[in-house]
């Protein structure tokens, strides 16, 4: 594999996850709050199938978290690519 096909990899995917844990932080046009209440309908059915209650505090908790994740990871990567440490 190209050395530039590995740059161009981290550079597109690097920008596309900084900017999707922006827009999980920032809750940009709902699509935050539309994430969480997913999670938890996902959350729900999981939990009918193993017979165990639902918790609906778990949404709140992971929002922040996979948006604050994906947006170190986003910076990391597009960094590593800028900074030449892709060698």
């Amino acid at each position: 594999m190209p050395h530039w096909v590995a740059q161009v990899w981290f550079l597109v995917f690097g920008a596309l996850s900084g900017f999707l844990g922006a827009v999980l932080l920032t809750d940009f046009r709902g699509w935050g709050r539309q994430w969480e209440e997913r999670l938890n309908a996902r959350n729900a059915y999981v939990g009918k199938l193993l017979r165990h209650p639902p918790n609906p505090y778990i949404g709140p908790v992971w929002r922040p978290a996979t948006g604050l994740f994906a947006t170190l990871l986003g910076i990391a990567m597009v960094a590593a690519v800028v900074s030449g440490a892709m060698r």
